[in-house]
């Protein structure tokens, strides 16, 4: 195969790593707000848009980790948005929310779901120059079977073997017509098995985008100055791209800060899910600073109490009412989300093609009340909380708000203030009351599966079933899923799986974030993604963007002096505002 770009090329990218300006920055359905700023439709021209290539594109990043192995640990956006440079998926969403191969030419399954033959894409090769093999498929899942990240979501999965060079097998331990779901997750990253053995070592993967080698390492390091910069893959293997010469992605550690990075200009695209961050966004974007983009259809964040169902007070049914009845979920999207957002009502957002109407939920106080009676009755005592709480200012005011609330009718909440990798531990241990957490992204209902999993009497100590929460009716329902590609019949069993949760309250969820990317003008093709058998990828997946299509526009201007008065304006009422940085922590749908 021969390398896109000559010697010449390599020396015009060195000049732009050293002039890369190292600046960070950081994800939904909006209520009242202002809508987010789209990109106008192109002028028509004679002349077709012809892409520029080169340049450096600066993404503003929150902190990355060191193994970037797919299996060492779950990513968090900005994890995830380098590795959609550095690595390719067995399968990608295409713009419909189907699953299409990417690094698969053909998935197909026998007759009753039991058995998947993956049939990968010739002439692929790692940034090694080592070629895309079965082999190195297999490699990488059997260590995501054994992994943090990978182990419940392919727990069905009993063998994984090589049939040929470019075939494999995963035979199941029964039907599971939605495994392709699960390979369009982080668990479908496919990176070479030398970077698997992780701790720390260079990642090799497939992507447009690759780690530079040491004798570039120091020239990457300078421009990123605490982050990295992934270079231009010359051999990758859909032709044309990637258009750009480099990706930087510089950290800064507050959300804000990133956000700022990049209405001064001093970034070029961030991803932003939280309502001061979209705020500000939203107001620069009115200004021609930035373009806001957000999928309204996509999978929103939401926040959500987990209720411990295998503890008091919440292995009773009427504490686990009482609490909901008490909740006000407007006033939350009003007081905290100061209406960046809407209320949830299950763990599928409301656009979804699988979400089943549930009714609103509405506060109803004296049946709170009647209901914490019975408890009290029941369990001899009043009925009071523990909620744990981790360090993310959103949570922690939603946590305040939601025992005001409750103590109109007389519940008691005590907040427990935990750590991020505390909160982690204590929900997958069972040690906990109730616990506040942001979660429910999966594109896919199946992909909830291992957080209702298990039976009654037999859940082990660490469980990916975080409230202990049980019931033959879901695992029923998740299981004729599993056994049909009945699109309609697959509808139906999650609607069964959403009202028996809507009764039952293992979870209060409350309230669906937005979540958006913002761009600064000259960035070009952001969302339009080209599929490698044609059609177009899902141009926003979570708040992450393909890279390898996108390119600068060298004809875009900006005015330095407005820029800087945007990115210090003063009539905002967060700028200036502190944050408290947050390591995002995923509990629940698996990796995204």
């Amino acid at each position: 195969m021969t390398p896109r770009r000559s010697g010449r090329a390599t020396v015009r990218w060195l000049a732009w790593v050293l002039a890369v300006v190292v600046f960070v920055g950081a994800c939904t359905d909006g209520g009242t707000a202002d809508p987010p700023v789209v990109p106008p439709p192109p002028v028509p021209t004679d002349e077709p848009v012809v892409p520029v290539e080169g340049g450096v594109l600066r993404v503003a990043s929150g902190p990355l980790p060191l193994d970037w192995s797919p299996a060492a640990q779950v990513w968090d956006s900005s994890a995830a948005q380098v590795a959609r440079g550095l690595y390719d998926r067995l399968v990608v969403y295409d713009a419909n929310g189907s699953a299409v191969g990417q690094l698969v030419e053909a998935l197909e399954p026998n007759d009753d779901f039991t058995t998947w033959t993956i049939r990968l894409r010739r002439g692929v090769l790692f940034h090694d120059g080592t070629p895309l093999d079965a082999s190195a498929v297999a490699a990488n899942l059997e260590a995501q079977r054994a992994s943090v990240v990978g182990a419940d979501l392919l727990a069905p999965v009993v063998s994984v073997s090589t049939p040929s060079s470019l075939t494999v097998e995963v035979a199941m331990s029964g039907p599971w017509s939605t495994f392709a779901e699960t390979l369009a997750t982080q668990v479908g990253y496919v990176a070479s098995p030398a970077t698997l053995v992780g701790g720390g070592a260079l990642p090799v993967g497939t992507g447009p985008f690759r780690m530079p080698r040491a004798d570039e390492a120091t020239v990457a390091t300078d421009a990123a100055q605490g982050g990295i910069v992934l270079v231009a893959n010359d051999f990758y293997w859909q032709a044309g791209l990637p258009r750009l010469d480099a990706v930087a992605f510089p950290v800064l550690v507050d959300p804000m800060e990133r956000v700022a990075a990049v209405i001064a200009g001093e970034a070029d695209l961030v991803a932003a899910d939280r309502p001061d961050q979209l705020v500000r966004l939203d107001r620069a974007a009115r200004r021609d600073t930035v373009t806001v983009v957000e999928d309204r259809n996509a999978e929103s964040p939401k926040v959500a109490i987990a209720l411990n169902t295998a503890q008091a007070p919440f292995d009773r049914i009427s504490a686990r009412r009482a609490v909901g009845l008490a909740t006000d979920r407007d006033e939350m999207v009003d007081d905290v989300l100061d209406g960046e957002g809407t209320l949830a009502r299950s763990l599928i957002s409301d656009p979804s093609p699988w979400f089943s109407d549930l009714p609103l939920p509405v506060p109803d106080g004296p049946r709170s009340r009647g209901e914490a009676a019975t408890y009290a009755e029941e369990a001899g005592e009043p009925l009071a909380v523990e909620l744990l709480v981790p360090p993310d200012p959103l949570l922690g005011d939603t946590a305040r708000l939601w025992r005001r609330q409750l103590a109109e009718v007389d519940i008691s909440v005590t907040l427990v203030p935990v750590t991020d990798a505390e909160l982690a531990d204590r929900l997958a241990r069972g040690q906990y009351q109730a616990a506040i957490t942001i979660g429910f992204v999966a594109a896919h209902p199946d992909l909830y599966e291992p957080e209702f999993r298990g039976l009654p009497g037999e859940q082990p100590l660490v469980n990916p079933n975080l409230t202990r929460y049980v019931n033959p009716v879901v695992t029923e329902s998740f299981d004729e899923a599993r056994a049909t590609a009945d699109v309609a019949a697959q509808v139906e069993a999650y609607r069964i799986v959403q009202e028996q949760l809507f009764n039952d309250v293992p979870w209060l969820f409350l309230v669906q974030l937005r979540q958006g990317v913002a761009f600064v003008p000259g960035v070009r093709d952001v969302t339009s993604w080209e599929l490698p058998g044609g059609g177009r990828g899902l141009g926003q997946d979570g708040v992450t963007v393909a890279l390898a299509q996108i390119w600068l526009d060298p004809t875009a201007t900006t005015d330095t002096a407005e820029r800087a008065g945007d990115a210090g304006r003063t009539d905002d009422p967060v700028d200036g505002a502190p944050t408290t940085p947050t390591t995002a922590t995923s509990l629940t749908g698996g990796p995204g």
